[in-house]
C-alpha cells in the first residue's frame, strides 16, 4: 500500500498517485504526474504498482517473495518488486487519505543529474529483461537513450549524456547494483 505522494517543493500538485504501464513500451509511469491536486483519486484503489519513496508491506510478503532486488540499487526496484508482489498473488493499492511530500531525487541531485539518468536509463532496460518483456526491452533500447540525450543536451546536462552510454554498456555486460554510477558524483556538470 502507497498514501498519494504530493511534490515537496510543489505541495497541491501529484507526484504519485498509483502507477501504470505504458502498453507496447512495457514502460512505467506515474499516473496524475504534476497535476494539481482536484479529488482525482478519492477512494482506495487497485493499482498495478507503487512507489518505494512509501511502501507498506505485510511481512507475510517479505518471507513469501524476498526483499527488493539489490540488481536495480535506485529505481525501478519499486516497479519490479510489485510484479513480484502480484505474481505472489497480493494487491497492490493506492490510499489517497493518506498523503506525504516527497523531495524528487533529491538525494541524485535532482531529475537531470547524471545519476539519476544513469539509474533510470539502466534500470528500465534491467526491469524490462527481468520481467520477460523482449519487444518492449528492443524497443527501449533503441528509443529512450536518444530520448535521455536530447532530455540532456536541452537542459544542458552534458554529464548526464555520459551517464546514459555508461548505462547502457552496464546493462549490457550485466554490471548491475552501484554500477558504474560510483563514477557520477551529484553536481559534475
Amino acid at each position: 500500500a502507497s498514501p498519494k505522494i504530493m511534490f515537496y517543493q510543489s505541495p497541491d500538485n501529484i507526484w504519485f498517485a498509483g502507477g501504470g504501464y505504458l502498453p507496447w513500451l512495457g514502460k512505467p509511469f506515474h499516473k496524475y504526474y504534476g497535476e494539481k491536486e482536484t479529488g482525482q483519486v478519492k477512494t482506495t484503489m487497485e493499482v498495478d504498482w507503487v512507489s518505494g519513496c512509501c511502501m507498506l508491506i505485510k511481512r507475510e510478503v517479505l518471507e513469501k517473495i524476498g526483499l527488493l532486488d539489490a540488481d536495480y540499487f535506485n529505481n525501478c526496484e519499486d516497479v519490479d518488486f510489485c510484479v513480484r508482489t502480484k505474481k505472489a498473488g497480493y494487491k497492490i493499492i493506492i490510499v489517497p487519505k493518506a498523503k506525504i511530500y516527497h523531495k524528487f531525487a533529491a538525494s541524485m541531485g535532482g531529475k537531470s543529474s547524471p545519476l539519476y539518468t544513469y539509474f533510470r536509463t539502466r534500470n528500465l532496460l534491467l526491469f524490462l529483461k527481468k520481467t520477460g518483456q523482449r519487444l518492449p526491452l528492443i524497443l527501449n533500447f533503441k528509443i529512450f537513450p536518444v530520448y535521455s540525450v536530447i532530455e540532456s543536451l536541452r537542459n544542458r546536462q552534458f554529464e548526464s549524456i555520459r551517464a546514459t552510454f555508461a548505462a547502457l554498456k552496464d546493462f549490457t555486460i550485466g554490471n548491475y547494483g552501484i554500477g558504474s554510477a560510483a563514477n557520477f558524483r551529484i553536481g559534475d556538470e
